[in-house]
């Protein structure tokens, strides 16, 4: 997930993260595409990578079934 920020731009490291053993990238700079070195790599490009991200976040979350709960305290379940 190539994250841009105020100081830093994540598309910048993608070819890196391939070389390192990366499979594919959600990026937001669309001139990756035409990288050779990213030729065989599965780039999917979206105009906003953190949107891209809280989407696919909501998506699992919501498919899971998981219930959420929310407050200033952990909650812990015990099955007695």
């Amino acid at each position: 997930m190539a994250i841009r920020g105020d100081r830093f731009d994540g598309n910048a490291y993608v070819r890196d993260a391939v070389g390192k053993g990366a499979v594919g990238a959600i990026v937001s700079d669309p001139a990756l595409t035409r990288a050779a070195e990213l030729a065989e790599t599965p780039l999917l490009v979206v105009p906003e990578t953190i949107a891209a991200l809280q989407t696919l976040a909501n998506r699992v979350r919501r498919d899971s079934g998981a219930a959420v709960v929310a407050g200033k305290y952990p909650v812990v379940s015990r099955n007695w």
